[in-house]
C-alpha cells in the first residue's frame, strides 16, 4: 500500500471520527425560522413549476399529495421520539 493510500485512509478516518463525535456531542436548539420559511418558498416553487412542466395527471397530484402527508406523519413521529 502506498504513503498516499494510507494519508487518504488515515485522512478519511479522521473525518468521520470528527462527524460521529459532533453529531453525538449535546448542543442548544436555536430556533432558526427565516431558514425553514425560505425552504417551504424554495419547495413550493419547484413543486409548481415541476407541476406545469410535466402535465400533471391526477396520479401526479395523488402522489404528491400521498408523498407530503408521508413526510408530515414521519416528522411527528420524528417529533414525538426525539427528547430535547
Amino acid at each position: 500500500m502506498s504513503s498516499q493510500a494510507i494519508l487518504n485512509l488515515v485522512t478519511g478516518v479522521a473525518m468521520l471520527a470528527l462527524l460521529i463525535y459532533r453529531q453525538l456531542r449535546a448542543r442548544p436548539v436555536r430556533g432558526n425560522q427565516r431558514l425553514m420559511l425560505v425552504l417551504a418558498v424554495i419547495g413550493l416553487i419547484e413543486a409548481a413549476q415541476y407541476m406545469q412542466k410535466v402535465h400533471s395527471s391526477s396520479a401526479a397530484v395523488i402522489a404528491l399529495a400521498g408523498s407530503l402527508v408521508l413526510a408530515a406523519l414521519f416528522g411527528v413521529v420524528r417529533a414525538v421520539t426525539v427528547r430535547i
